[in-house]
């Protein structure tokens, strides 16, 4: 079992343009197992876990480059970024009812990060209008999927504020993932409505109403295959006073 681990982190950046940069890092940092994965022996809904206490830290190497480009009222990024885990801890299926914590000897995590975000002006209304998500995925030495990895997902929001209210729609859209991994089942797609109006009166007082899921759909929080699902459409008031 190690007691020693090095954390270590360098990174650049450079202004290409007024406005445009390019940036980039590499570390290297670990992760000491948990308790629960190193101790843990019991019940759980899937069957009996045992942990491990022999269970090394993962030691992970990562790198991430960026290109941005920024204004007053604009902003637009996208990063690429690899993560190399060694020793990766995962809980795998012994059998039926019976669940292990163990090292993987490597697995690999990559994607794309991006950002659009745009300040604009509407019947004097100042409004926001963002854009953004990721695609993310994970793989061992064998090209089997990882665990815990999450389907790839984008968000696309509009705001509007005036001088003492706010309000704001957003969706957000989570694609389909269908990759064969123990302990998590394939999850369809699924398009989320929310929306917002918040009023301040007399500086003391702030009223609002959201409603998430507007319509009201019918998906699991996660691939694993214990996830609940989401709660349904929602409508949640609220009343603040500040003094």
């Amino acid at each position: 079992m190690e007691s020693d681990n090095i954390s270590v982190f360098a990174g650049y950046r450079h202004e290409l343009l007024t406005g445009l940069s390019l940036s980039g890092y590499v570390s290297r940092g670990y992760r000491v197992p948990s308790l629960t994965e190193r101790f843990y022996q019991g019940s759980t809904p899937r069957g009996e876990t045992f942990g491990d206490p022999a269970l090394r830290a993962e030691q992970a190497t990562n790198a991430e480059i960026t290109l941005q480009y920024q204004q007053p009222t604009l902003l637009l990024s996208v990063a690429l970024f690899n993560q190399r885990i060694k020793d990766y801890i995962e809980r795998i299926e012994v059998s039926d009812t019976l669940r292990q914590y163990r090292n993987l000897y490597s697995a690999t995590v990559q994607g794309i990060n991006y950002q659009f975000g745009k300040r604009f002006t509407i019947n004097q209304l100042d409004a926001e209008l963002k854009f953004g998500g990721q695609w993310i995925q994970g793989e061992d030495d064998f090209g089997q999927r990882i665990a815990d990895i999450p389907p790839h997902q984008h968000r696309i929001s509009l705001a509007f504020h005036a001088n003492n209210s706010h309000a704001f729609i957003a969706v957000t859209h989570r694609q389909a993932s269908t990759a064969t991994v123990d302990g998590e089942l394939p999850t369809d797609s699924a398009t989320v409505l929310d929306l917002g109006f918040e009023y301040d009166f007399q500086n003391t007082w702030q009223a609002g109403v959201r409603v998430t899921n507007v319509t009201d759909q019918h998906y699991v929080t996660s691939r694993d295959d214990l996830a609940p699902y989401a709660q349904g459409c929602a409508v949640i008031l609220q009343l603040d006073y500040s003094f």
